[in-house]
């Protein structure tokens, strides 16, 4: 939750030409990483030390909320690389960036009231109409996507990522 606040204050101070082009080269070092890393042998998690986790936790919460991202696209390759299969990683990330967008956008409607934005239809950065379209999207694909993912070998899935994350870069970059 801290990690989200700050990402949404650090925002603010930065500009999206930046935010738009390290980002891009950084999702282009996580495709290449998810392209190339070694498959799992077993399927047990690796044992991660809590600070550390928490670190890593928060390092997204916050890249996410200064992106104006779920967090998705960062959890699921880091959690594949502590040792989860592509499924259960995209499912817990499913869960986290939940916490993540709900903070996000709280403290996104909060600055309103501090007068960060003026925007029609819209409280904050937040533009409700998109909030809606994406939502129902999401609330029709997300059975299909499972329902693919589980019938997906896990390199396969991995590399399908890796592919949809540099589509992403690219389109940040150029």
């Amino acid at each position: 939750m801290v990690g989200s606040i700050i990402g949404v204050l650090l925002s603010m101070q930065l500009s999206g030409y930046f935010i738009r082009h390290v980002f891009g080269l950084f999702l282009l070092l996580i495709a290449w990483n998810l392209w190339n890393s070694r498959e799992l042998l077993d399927d047990a998690p690796r044992q991660t030390a809590t600070w550390a986790l928490n670190s890593v936790f928060l390092f997204i919460s916050m890249l996410a909320a200064l992106l104006g991202i779920g967090g998705g696209v960062l959890m699921v390759p880091y959690l594949n690389r502590q040792g989860f299969r592509m499924v259960k990683a995209a499912a817990l990330a499913s869960v986290s960036t939940l916490t993540i967008t709900l903070v996000g956008s709280a403290t996104w409607i909060f600055m309103n009231h501090f007068g960060f934005s003026n925007q029609q239809n819209s409280w904050g950065y937040i533009q409700w109409h998109a909030v809606i379209f994406v939502g129902l999207a999401a609330m029709f694909a997300a059975p299909w996507g499972i329902k693919i993912a589980t019938h997906l070998k896990n390199k396969w899935l991995k590399r399908m990522f890796a592919g949809l994350v540099l589509a992403i870069a690219i389109d940040l970059l150029w």
